[in-house]
């Protein structure tokens, strides 16, 4: 009888540990996203400073040897801007409702709308690295080819297919990195909601 006590106080305090490591599990996750919206309010400002000196940077590169500014090259230098804000703003679109959870980190409720919230930051990820990729060659065939009388198909083709592979190989790295980055979260959150 003492024998099948103490297996029963085993099992009693195995379930127990499981629960609690769990618990920890799905805090975890709260904890990661907590340290990485802390990142991005941390280095959100070096960010902005960086797109500001890079346009002023590719201004004074790209006007200083003209004598007379042509519209094409200033439209050309807007747009690789936007280029940069554009990856910048979807990248970071989507919050994480963490205030909303604070105290309660575990519930279903939570899980459900990290994921939902993880799904649209990869949308928009993808979107924002679309358009920085459109933003970007449209810009530089502003400033290099636009006001050229007679562009050379042999340099703006080859341009073109060198920016649109650049822009899926850009895409293709970053989902597979996104993956590889969140897949403990999304096989935390698919076990505990799948229970």
């Amino acid at each position: 009888m003492d024998n099948l006590k103490s297996i029963w106080d085993q099992l009693s305090c195995d379930s127990k540990q499981l629960e609690l490591k769990g618990n920890g599990d799905k805090e975890s996750i709260f904890a990661k996203l907590e340290s990485e919206e802390l990142l991005r309010k941390k280095f959100n400002p070096l960010l902005i400073v960086f797109i500001i000196s890079f346009t002023l940077f590719l201004g004074l590169l790209i006007l200083r040897n003209d004598s007379v500014v042509s519209y094409s090259k200033l439209l050309g230098i807007v747009f690789v801007t936007l280029a940069s804000i554009s990856i910048a703003i979807l990248s970071q679109g989507v919050k994480m409702p963490l205030k909303q959870f604070e105290h309660d980190k575990s519930s279903m409720i939570f899980l459900r709308k990290v994921r939902e919230k993880l799904n649209q930051s990869k949308n928009m990820l993808v979107l924002g690295l679309i358009l920085q990729n459109i933003f970007l060659t449209t810009g530089l065939y502003l400033i290099i080819f636009y006001n050229i009388e007679a562009v050379n198909p042999g340099y703006l083709y080859p341009f073109l297919g060198f920016m649109f592979g650049l822009g899926g190989a850009v895409i293709g790295g970053s989902l597979a990195f996104y993956h590889k980055h969140y897949k403990s979260t999304y096989q935390l959150i698919d076990h505990f909601l799948s229970e």
